[in-house]
């Protein structure tokens, strides 16, 4: 096999699995495009290189919880962003 990034998608999947489930069930943003695509597009980047939600829904959420989709998404795009672009 000479491209090896096959392996690392499942990582992808279960990063996308809880997004979807945070920021579309819990959040009630839209995660994918009309075409399927997802749509995470409800991070900046801060000063520190951390990504912080930008959504006026993340009042639904404990700063606890915040927290976590932060750290989450920065954990998801530092992953996927090189093996995927």
């Amino acid at each position: 096999m000479p491209d090896y990034t096959c392996l690392v998608t499942p990582i992808f999947r279960a990063y996308e699995y809880y997004l979807h489930k945070i920021l579309g069930e819990i959040m009630g943003l839209d995660t994918e495009t009309d075409k399927g695509a997802n749509n995470f597009s409800f991070f900046t980047k801060n000063a520190a290189g951390l990504y912080e939600c930008n959504s006026r829904s993340k009042s639904s959420l404990s700063n606890q919880q915040l927290n976590y989709l932060n750290n989450l998404y920065t954990k998801y795009n530092s992953v996927r962003h090189p093996y995927s672009h």
